[in-house]
Order: C-alpha cells, then structure tokens, then sequence
C-alpha cells in the first residue's frame, strides 16, 4: 500500500508540474504537448494499445496529432525513436522492471550528475540557423534522429561510448576531480570535449552523405549573408548623414 500511494503521489505531483509548465511556457510548444497527451489518453482502450504496443522503443512527438497517437501500434513506428545523451534509442520498459546492466558510461555520467547537478547533455537540433527536427532525409529518416544515430556510432569508428568508456577507466581521468563544465580538467569537461569531438564529426559525416542537407545549409548561409549586407549598408548610410548634412549646411 505504501509503494502504491508513493507511486500516487508522486504522479499527481508529476501532472501538477506538467500542467504548470504548459501554463507558464509562452512559445506554447509544451501547452501543445501537454494538450495532445491529454486527448492521447482519450483515445479508446489508449491504454491497452499501449500495453500491447509490440514497437520497443519510446518515440519523439513534435505536433499534437504525433504525441497524441505515438503510443498507438502501427503509428508510433513512423516517428523517430527518442534517444538518450548518447544517441542510443530508448527502450520501453513494462512494468516496473529494470535495464540497468552496469553500463559504466551511464553509471558515471548519473554520478557525476547526482554529484555536481551537471551531466552530458544531447546533441542540440540547431545546425546553421537550421532546425534539423524539421528536415526529413532522402532516405524517409529524420535529420535530426540520423545526427543522433550517428552521435552515437560514426560507421567504421568506435562508439561515442567506447570512447567515453576509455577516458573512465584512464589513470588520468580518476586523477581528475568533480566540477564544472566549464573548467578544465574536471570529469564531466573531459568527457563533455570528448562528445563534443565525436559530434562534430558525426555532423560532417551527415553533410556527406546527405546532398540535400547541403543544400538547406547553402540556402541559409546565403541568407545570412545577404542580410548582413543589408546590415551594414543600413549602418553606413547611417553613418554618413551627419557629414552629408554639414556640407550641405555649408553649401548653402
């Protein structure tokens, strides 16, 4: 009884917070979401489709009608998997069963997390002015998801987590303290550069075999481009008036 009410409690204190981010969020994007979770559990015997859901892994909903179906069997596999910090898909757990399996890239980061309130974050969707969420790929695949996959594992190269799992278990590392991210030579700096290394050639890698993509980026540095022009002709017309009215002060 007590775990149930402890389950209670902190669902209803889960929902209080959600609803207060939907109602404070200004860009509406979380209102939305919150809206579309709400209709999804709506949706006739929602929650035994759920259950019976054969598709592994949780999926990432941006629209209402996405996150209001994405639990829906036959629908949920025609969205992009969600993915943790290190590009991998997230597998659905049932029940209350666990998949901790001593993963010690993920021990590490949790530690460091618990410790210092800071962790390795997910690679940011925003590429040249671009959102990459909103590109799909010749191949029918989500930009933003194949940047993720290859985050996670660059064809021919060792795992984002291999690498990661090599600096842990270095001498140098243990010899490094807790900190912040920002200051050099802490563990979660070190392993932050190492990400931030890996996820660099894996956008270099998504510009190479995805023509399109290119193009996108083309079109938006062209854009930038022009208006920086625009900019700056602006500011030196601007600059310029002065002078112009004191010859013409003096012309007349």
């Amino acid at each position: 009884m007590a775990l149930a009410k402890s389950f209670a409690d902190r669902t209803f204190l889960q929902n209080i917070h959600q609803t207060l981010e939907a109602l404070t969020d200004q860009s509406g994007k979380r209102g939305e979401t919150y809206l579309a979770s709400l209709a999804g559990n709506t949706v006739p015997l929602s929650s035994a489709m759920k259950a019976v859901n054969p598709d592994p892994y949780l999926r990432e909903a941006r629209g209402f009608v996405d996150t209001m179906l994405k639990n829906i069997p036959g629908y949920s596999e025609t969205l992009p998997p969600s993915r943790n910090v290190f590009g991998e898909p997230i597998v659905r757990n049932i029940g209350l069963a666990s998949t901790m399996d001593g993963d010690i890239v993920e021990a590490e980061n949790n530690r460091i997390m618990l410790e210092t309130g800071h962790g390795l974050s997910k690679v940011s969707p925003q590429f040249e002015g671009l959102d990459l969420r909103d590109i799909t790929l010749a191949t029918g695949q989500n930009a933003y998801d194949r940047l993720q996959e290859l985050g996670a594992q660059i064809p021919g190269q060792h795992s984002l987590k291999k690498l990661l799992e090599n600096n842990i278990r270095s001498h140098s590392y243990k010899d490094m303290p807790d900190g912040d991210p920002g200051v050099t030579g802490t563990r979660i700096n070190r392993l932050g550069a190492v990400a931030q290394k890996y996820r660099e050639a894996a956008m270099k890698f998504l510009l190479r075999e995805n023509k399109e993509l290119q193009q996108f980026v083309r079109q938006r540095q062209k854009e930038a481009q022009g208006a920086m022009i625009a900019n700056r002709k602006q500011r030196l017309q601007g600059e310029s008036s002065p002078a112009r009215a004191i010859l013409e002060a003096i012309g007349n």
